[in-house]
């Protein structure tokens, strides 16, 4: 009963009102000029690593001498300064 009660007011709220449709589109424009002036601003903080090495076959005591297989990995993250900014 509470969760329809929530849910009920979260749709009131979020219903368009008079004029909506004229103001809607000019909302999304800015939301997403907003959203790509964000990238763009973050972007030199994102990093990505790309390891690539050569590893033994086997487990720890079942190693077969002289085989290896070549091993990938990679991650990604933002770099920050001491400060807490990017």
């Amino acid at each position: 009963m509470m969760k329809t009660a929530i849910l009920g007011m979260i749709v009131v709220f979020l219903a368009p009102g008079p004029g909506a449709a004229q103001t809607g589109a000019k909302t999304l424009a800015d939301y997403s000029a907003a959203m790509e002036n964000l990238a763009q601003s973050a972007s030199p903080a994102v990093v990505q690593i790309l390891v690539q090495t050569l590893a033994p076959v086997g487990k720890d005591e079942s190693r077969v001498a002289g085989f290896v297989s070549e091993q990938e990995a990679s991650g990604s993250g933002v770099i920050v300064d001491p400060n807490g900014t990017s």
